[in-house]
């Protein structure tokens, strides 16, 4: 069990990146050449960061979403996963199945919450009973 784990962890690294396809976003290329510039990027990151926290403490379940990965990625604010998990877990808890991924991920890899793979499981499985593809693949790959 724990070299299948292992291999899903890897592919799961290896092809969606650290968190997933959905704890990185895209980032835009940024125009570094200049300090202003610099400085302008930090205050808009921290300006979206707190129109953000003010929509999800609001109950706006997108926003919560939102917020978690600005708290992983450290967008706006210093990272923090474990409050990005505390975001992450409010949306779970409304049936969002990217959050019941990403929860389960960083349970599944220890960040930010104890490491548990039956927690990691139950979640990549309520994210798959919506049909959400990563967490099809994740569950299939936990039988493997």
């Amino acid at each position: 069990m724990k070299k299948q784990l292992f291999i899903f962890g890897a592919l799961c690294l290896g092809i969606l990146g650290y968190f997933g396809v959905t704890l990185v976003k895209k980032q835009e290329p940024k125009d570094i050449s200049t300090e202003e510039t610099k400085k302008a990027d930090i205050m808009n990151d921290a300006n979206e960061f707190n129109e953000i926290r003010i929509l999800a403490e609001q109950g706006d379940t997108e926003a919560q979403f939102d917020l978690a990965l600005c708290y992983a990625n450290g967008d706006g604010v210093e990272q923090d996963f474990e409050e990005a998990v505390k975001w992450l877990r409010k949306v779970a808890e409304q049936g969002f199945a990217n959050a019941q991924f990403n929860l389960g991920f960083c349970y599944y890899v220890g960040q930010g919450v104890e490491q548990d793979y039956d927690e990691a499981f139950r979640l990549f499985r309520l994210a798959a009973d919506q049909g959400f593809p990563v967490a099809l693949f994740a569950v299939g790959d936990c039988y493997y």
